[in-house]
């Protein structure tokens, strides 16, 4: 099997032997995955407007509903002043907006934005293909995989002392499209 990089060359894909993870750490494993899902998602989704963070961000937002900075920095690790400057650009290009907390007048909630989600409904059309496709060829059902992704992220939250995130979501049955649809 082949495999296509960003640049649009061809190698072969080389699997270690059985028992032989090869000279690289588990975590250098996980940074890895974490940039090719990058790359492949910002491909399938160029037209749509935004990049794969973006995405990421959107989807969290689309399925949480709208976040404090702190619970969106909480879920994604990323620092309040890093999440701070995405904040203020998404917010100038139109696809979020704060909105008022409700309990907590000294705080605000982010929510998207009409235009923030027909960006995301466009990229998450793209971006189903190559879900489905990577769906079907793992090797076991995709809720293990998740259920696996899952521990790992537990894990390393752990170690790197990070809280865990609260999820306001209801569990959903298995998904046609990429939000339950």
């Amino acid at each position: 099997m082949r495999n296509r990089s960003i640049s649009g060359s061809r190698s072969p894909i080389r699997q270690p032997a059985a028992g032989n993870e090869g000279p690289y750490t588990l975590l250098f494993d996980v940074w890895l995955l974490a940039r090719v899902t990058l790359g492949v998602l910002d491909a399938a989704i160029a037209d749509s407007g935004i990049n794969a963070d973006e995405f990421a961000l959107y989807s969290l937002i689309r399925v949480e509903g709208p976040l404090t900075p702190t619970e969106l920095a909480r879920w994604t690790a990323i620092p309040l002043t890093t999440l701070s400057s995405q904040v203020r650009r998404l917010e100038r290009r139109g696809h979020i907006q704060r909105v008022p907390h409700g309990s907590d007048r000294r705080s605000y909630r982010i929510d998207l934005t009409d235009a923030g989600r027909s960006a995301h409904a466009l990229a998450s059309e793209r971006c189903l293909p190559v879900l489905r496709q990577v769906e079907k060829a793992l090797s076991r059902p995709p809720g293990k995989q998740r259920s696996a992704l899952k521990e790992l992220e537990h894990l390393l939250r752990e170690a790197g002392a990070l809280p865990a995130p609260v999820s306001r979501a209801r569990p959903t049955p298995p998904a046609t499209s990429l939000y339950g649809g």
